[in-house]
């Protein structure tokens, strides 16, 4: 069964992680450090803790979605990473659930 979390700090290594791993497997050059991770999660107004998730099964990460606010320009952008397999869509249609319940509370 997947549990779907609000961020925390303890699970910030293995978020990083995790997002590198489904990038390289795009074959993307890039690679996201802790603490570039850190800062974009905490651009204001923005609050980690109730604006970012992860869906994971057994504490493995199958994906992690953050909610950006623009409140200049009325709308809530849902950045997601998910991982390629079965869980796929499962996981995607939660995490589109979650963005349309925040966009509903801005």
């Amino acid at each position: 069964m997947i549990k779907f979390d609000n961020f925390s700090t303890a699970y910030q290594k293995k978020i990083v992680e995790f997002i590198n791993s489904v990038n390289d497997s795009f074959n993307s050059p890039k690679k996201l450090t802790d603490v570039f991770f850190g800062q974009t999660i905490n651009v204001p107004p923005s609050s980690p803790e109730t604006d970012c998730y992860i869906a994971s099964i057994n504490n493995n990460i199958l994906g992690f979605l953050q909610i950006v606010k623009e409140p200049s320009v009325k709308r809530i952008v849902g950045l997601q990473t998910i991982c390629e397999g079965s869980n796929f869509a499962e996981i995607f249609q939660n995490f589109l659930t979650i963005s349309v319940r925040h966009a509903t509370l801005t």
